[in-house]
């Protein structure tokens, strides 16, 4: 069944390709309708990937240091990487059930209570705390944006199928690490440098994530955003689960997914290794 918050009023609809009603953003790729949330979604990246380039050795040096210090960090983040993936699952399985607007709600309040939780974790240089904390605020960001793309798939024509995903990944990839590490670096100087800029960084970036879900959620009011995409009739279950029987029964859409993930390890792999490298092997 269909549920629509009352306090959210249908946008207009996005023109047909090609119709004259089609405004300059929406012959770009964007739709003019959800313009708005696709610098939702730059800002919130860009809170999110704040820490990006610090964040594995800082755990390290509150964990005392040192190359086992270093590993003990990049499996913490490993782990917080496997909830990202979970997560970005369910972000289209939910979106499916709920609606785009609610997960999204959803993805910014993960994001918060468990990034609060794991500053706090941070600060008793408990293993297990920051472990798990760090762990749950990987579903945040991945609740966040990819409900928005599913959004972007519902509404955009096919013809501008194409162009829109590549601005949602622009504005994704743009925030996380590009504009988040630029933030970092001016960030962490203004809080007094070092281990303690760093942490107040940290600190800082969730009032970044709260813009971009506030840019969002009061800029874009498309119906499509509070309804539920999936056919009537079916169950949670299988809504929940069609995602993952679709994998397994494309051979296509397995190869995409297993391309997609070959790919994207060592990206974000990357991520951990370099900060150290540059810091400690380079100086």
């Amino acid at each position: 069944m269909s549920a629509v918050p009352s306090t959210t009023q249908p946008g207009p609809a996005v023109p047909a390709a090609g119709s004259s009603q089609e405004t300059f953003l929406d012959r770009l790729g964007i739709p003019h309708p959800l313009r708005w949330g696709f610098l939702g979604v730059l800002v919130f990246m860009t809170g999110n990937g704040v820490e990006t380039n610090f964040v594995s050795p800082h755990m390290a040096e509150v964990f005392g240091g040192g190359d086992n210090m270093i590993n003990l960090a990049a499996t913490i983040i490993t782990f917080y990487s496997l909830a990202s993936l979970v997560g970005s699952y369910l972000a289209g399985a939910l979106s499916d059930l709920w609606g785009p607007r609610r997960v999204m709600l959803l993805g910014l309040v993960v994001w918060l209570v468990f990034q609060a939780a794991f500053l706090g974790a941070l600060s008793t240089e408990s293993i297990p705390l920051v472990a798990a904390t760090y762990f749950f605020r990987g579903f945040g960001f991945p609740l966040f944006a990819f409900s928005f793309l599913v959004w972007v798939n519902a509404v955009v024509p096919k013809e501008r199928n194409g162009a829109a995903v590549g601005w949602f990944y622009v504005m994704f990839t743009g925030g996380m690490p590009t504009i988040g590490s630029l933030v970092a670096i001016g960030l962490i100087p203004a809080f007094g440098g070092g281990f303690f800029g760093e942490r107040w960084a940290m600190a800082a970036s969730s009032l970044i994530v709260i813009a971009g879900f506030l840019i969002a959620w009061f800029g874009v009011r498309e119906k499509h955003g509070s309804m539920r995409l999936a056919p009537e009739g079916e169950s949670s279950r299988q809504v929940i689960f069609s995602g993952v029987k679709l994998s397994l029964t494309n051979k296509r859409v397995m190869m995409g997914f297993l391309t997609r993930l070959i790919n994207t390890a060592p990206q974000f792999g990357m991520f951990i290794i370099l900060p150290t490298v540059i810091a400690e092997t380079l100086g």
